[in-house]
């Protein structure tokens, strides 16, 4: 304020005339009371003021909410005991076991021998992976009993060798097809799946045959030596070998009943 402005100033009887300063200062300022009603307005603004800001804050405890309970799920898993997986024991892996709240899992066995021998072969036949010739022969333990068993043991019955993998998706949508197929002419054929590694391991088969209520017998080839001797070249891969132990049919690919049906009947000849 100004030294004329001041002593133009109007003396109020019993106020001093710094307090006039002041109140004239603040009127001067502010002398349409914008700044006493923004004062007023602030003090009137409230956490539930609005309904925007009511749904605000409560979308914001909601959420909050959330959090919480999300952050205790969490320790509740961290805190639960792990399941374990002990190493496989054998060659074979018939020691394996896979320790879950349902029980133990025994992992499939593993081919032990890739090139094993034939007792006996039809006169005039090869060992070959193509129609009309001896697939080539392989041993694994039997996981029920331990006991060697080979593909020549199988004879007498035929016998669908399927080559697949747990990552594979034309694997995984053929075998709900396999499985009916299997149910309904069980006893008459002998369905054998052989999974491969690295990509696949023995207990990880199991559990996906568990999991898929698949009941045909599975292997394992863990170096991928027997997919080797066959050439597979495509999974899945499926060569049908009549009770005689010949291949009458092979297909690569994804197959869906009717393909199955219709090689097995090749090798039901």
């Amino acid at each position: 304020m100004s030294k004329a402005a001041y002593n133009n100033l109007k003396v109020v009887p019993g106020v001093p005339k710094d307090e006039e300063i002041e109140a004239y200062s603040d009127e001067a300022d502010d002398p349409y009371g914008y700044l006493y009603e923004d004062e007023q307005a602030v003090e009137r603004v409230g956490l539930f003021s609005t309904p925007a800001r009511a749904i605000t804050l409560g979308f914001s405890i909601l959420l909050l909410l959330g959090v919480v309970v999300m952050a205790a799920w969490l320790l509740g898993q961290a805190g639960k005991k792990p399941d374990t997986v002990p190493a496989l024991g054998g060659n074979n892996g018939e020691q394996a076991y896979h320790a879950t709240s349902a029980g133990s899992l025994k992992a499939v066995p593993d081919i032990n021998n890739a090139n094993a021998s034939y007792t006996s072969k039809p006169a005039g036949l090869s060992e070959a992976p193509k129609v009309g010739s001896l697939p080539p022969n392989f041993q694994w333990a039997d996981q029920k009993t331990g006991q060697p068993v080979t593909l020549e043991s199988l004879r007498g019955k035929p016998v669908l060798l399927n080559f697949w993998g747990t990552w594979c998706p034309p694997c995984r949508a053929e075998m709900p097809e396999m499985q009916k197929i299997y149910d309904h002419e069980k006893g008459n054929l002998t369905f054998l799946g052989v999974s491969m590694g690295p990509r696949d391991e023995p207990l990880g088969v199991a559990q996906f045959v568990q999991l898929g209520n698949y009941t045909w017998d599975f292997i394992h080839d863990p170096n991928s030596d027997v997919m080797t001797r066959y050439q597979v070249t495509g999974i899945p891969s499926s060569y049908f070998i009549d009770k005689s132990g010949v291949i009458r049919a092979i297909h690569v690919g994804g197959a869906d009943a009717q393909i199955i049906e219709d090689n097995l009947k090749k090798a039901q000849q």
